[in-house]
């Protein structure tokens, strides 16, 4: 069986790894980590037969997404929204940071303004909520009748025990905090608005700031609540106006397998997914799931819970119970990012399997834009004739881009931030493709018309801003596959030096170009193969020498060979240059995976020089490898042998140090 890049979604699986610091049995039986090691731990532990698991790729050396608040129990939808925003690239968190925001605010006897109110950085969770405070006080149904009114609908209880706006009427005599400071605000591993020195007032405001749909309406054109705030006002700075609410029906199989869909194509792309628990009381995002089933599809959720850690929840029973173990609504939420609602993209295609369930056809002929750009990280946008023909973004720790579609233009521009570093030079090669040599060769060299730095008053980072004008010819292509003549395809390569001397590639190419290819062979024929690219996270730099990268490839057949050969280039800054292959048993008597044998090295490792960034070598355990022995298998052998095979293979760089993981494991 082959993988191709159609299969990724369902035969890849990504993790980071990290040595364990406890067992497993420390996630209160698989329900609830403590924090990020106890998770992995859990994840990773040699008992679980099904290894794999998929987690939402973090940012800017952060172990995993994490939206955290100790203080302010009814604000859990911003701690949700918040971190999500930053994930894709529109802010970055700054610790110690400070980020003043005037906002008006109604108060008992009137409206008040409140001037210069430090909510630590950018589209923080204490940003975010004072900015739904001001549109709801100035712009919403704050009106004067006898005293200042903020609920754009009424209680629903004649006491006025539930709440109609953003923050009850309880709360309008406690916001002003004139005088009071918040010391310290952000300790160290307090990732999002933690203050550590609160007063009682200002604490009770932030506790009243909460949100959802209150009184009104969950339709994605509601004119309050969280669907306004996130599809109108956050407009303005950050994300796409397409949330809206999926609410899947207990008793009804089909919907939950299609929500498990919703939730596999969310992390899969790198999005994490709000959700809601306590039967919509209380929000959380989804930020990975493990456990899959027969038909691939995962059956638990890791879930990060703003105030109690990571919770490991079912995604095929308990929906809409009164716990925190039970979701209720998935609110999917930027969905429409990097072309996935066009033909043939992720969530469009996700469409096409349900006739309830719609990401990119939203209700009420609400019309869904993504209007800003996304700041940290590189954007490309390839022009012709002063349109945008296509625009591309790359996070900044994971400059692979894909493109399947032929793209030419006469202009090329790119705008890149990591938040810190700015480009000193950098220029653009474009390459052709041979397929009688099987390599691609190198063209000319552009430097840019333009260079130069940008900076936003939101973002106290430097911004650089490229320009290939008069110096790129018209209608070059940028990148194509399947043209006719000798070179049949192009990739582009763009080679930037920053500030600090460090250097980055960011490559854009047709696919099946970066990655991996492993090959099973039997008396010389290919048994089986197995393709995937260095693409959307999958070949991430770990940040410390505790992690690595683990990719996981699923085999639906047993399989045996004789040899075994690997075909790898991970692009310009992550230089494979060995490898060590480990086969594995699983014991059932013991409950674990067990080593086979030592791990062999390769017979033959030969470099390959086919002109792309970086090396390529071409691995092979031949003579090493006995005759039929197992890559991978479901339930083979007899008595104390009798179980399942897997294959692990350690990719090393020139120092021996392991850089990833591949495991090659029964479906």
């Amino acid at each position: 069986m082959k993988l191709n890049a159609k299969h990724l979604a369902l035969a890849i699986a990504i993790g980071l790894v990290i040595s364990p610091t406890s067992n497993a049995d420390d996630c209160s039986g698989g329900t609830l980590c403590a924090d990020f090691p106890q998770l992995m731990d859990f994840l990773q532990s040699e008992d679980r037969q099904n290894p794999e698991y998929r987690i939402v790729q973090p940012r800017y050396g952060m172990d995993a997404l994490e939206p955290s608040h100790s203080q302010y129990s009814r604000s859990c939808y911003f701690f949700g929204i918040a971190p999500i925003i930053e994930q894709l690239g529109y802010t970055t968190f700054n610790p110690g940071g400070n980020f003043n925001y005037t906002f008006n605010y109604a108060a008992a006897d009137g409206l008040k303004t409140h001037r210069s109110f430090d909510t630590g950085y950018f589209l923080s969770p204490e940003h975010l909520m004072a900015k739904s405070v001001h549109w709801e006080s100035l712009f919403n149904r704050c009106e004067y009748d006898g005293g200042w009114v903020c609920d754009p609908f009424p209680p629903s209880d004649s006491d006025g025990s539930k709440w109609g706006g953003f923050y009850s009427d309880a709360s309008l005599t406690r916001i002003d905090t004139s005088g009071e400071a918040c010391v310290d605000r952000f300790d160290g591993g307090e990732e999002y608005g933690q203050c550590s020195s609160l007063t009682s007032n200002y604490d009770a405001w932030l506790d009243a700031a909460r949100n959802g749909c209150g009184g009104g309406t969950c339709r994605a054109d509601a004119d309050s609540g969280m669907f306004w705030f996130a599809n109108q006002v956050l407009q303005n700075d950050a994300g796409c106006n397409d949330m809206r609410g999926f609410r899947p029906d207990p008793a009804s199989y089909t919907e939950k397998k299609h929500m498990r869909r919703v939730v596999k194509s969310f992390v899969d792309h790198n999005l994490p997914l709000l959700v809601t628990v306590r039967q919509g009381g209380h929000f959380m995002v989804i930020i990975g799931y493990f456990d899959l089933d027969a038909t691939g599809l995962p059956t638990k959720a890791i879930v990060r819970d703003s105030s109690e850690s990571y919770r490991l929840l079912s995604l095929t029973s308990n929906w809409d119970q009164a716990s925190n173990n039970s979701l209720r609504d998935l609110f999917p939420w930027n969905h429409h990012l990097d072309g996935a609602c066009e033909a043939g993209g992720w969530a469009a295609s996700l469409d096409a399997l349900s006739a309830d369930f719609k990401l990119c056809t939203m209700p009420d002929g609400w019309s869904p834009s993504c209007a800003q750009e996304r700041v940290f990280g590189a954007e490309l946008i390839c022009e012709d004739n002063g349109s945008e023909r296509s625009r591309y973004f790359a996070y900044e720790d994971d400059l692979f881009l894909t493109e399947t579609a032929n793209t030419s233009c006469d202009k090329v521009k790119l705008r890149y931030a990591d938040g810190d570093r700015q480009i000193e030079s950098v220029s653009i090669q474009r390459f052709w493709y041979s397929p009688a040599s099987g390599e691609w060769r190198g063209g000319s060299v552009y430097r840019p018309n333009l260079l130069t730095t940008e900076h936003s008053f939101r973002h106290d980072a430097p911004i650089s801003v490229v320009e290939w004008d008069a110096v790129w010819p018209d209608n070059y292509w940028m990148v194509a596959d399947g043209l006719p003549g000798t070179y049949t395809k192009r990739r582009s390569s763009i080679r930037m030096t920053l500030d600090d001397g460090s250097t980055k590639t960011i490559e854009i190419a047709p696919p099946e170009t970066y990655g991996i290819e492993l090959q099973c062979i039997d008396n010389g024929s290919v048994r089986s193969s197995y393709e995937y690219e260095a693409d959307h996270g999958v070949f991430r730099v770990a940040d410390s020498e505790s992690f690595s990268d683990r990719q996981f490839l699923y085999e639906y057949y047993d399989r045996s060979c004789d040899e075994l050969k690997l075909r790898v280039n991970l692009g310009a800054e992550v230089n494979v240059v060995s490898a060590t292959v480990q086969r594995m048993y699983y014991s059932s008597a013991n409950g674990e995976w067990r080593p086979a044998q030592s791990a062999w090295w390769p017979d033959h490792n030969r470099l390959v020089n086919d002109g792309l960034s970086g090396y390529t070598h071409e691995l092979t355990w031949d003579s090493v490898w006995p005759n039929n022995y197992w890559l991978v298998a479901d339930g083979v052998g007899s008595g104390s042998g009798y179980g399942d095979r897997k294959t692990v293979i350690r990719l090393l760089d020139g120092d021996l140090n392991e850089l990833r993981e591949i495991e090659v494991v029964p479906y």
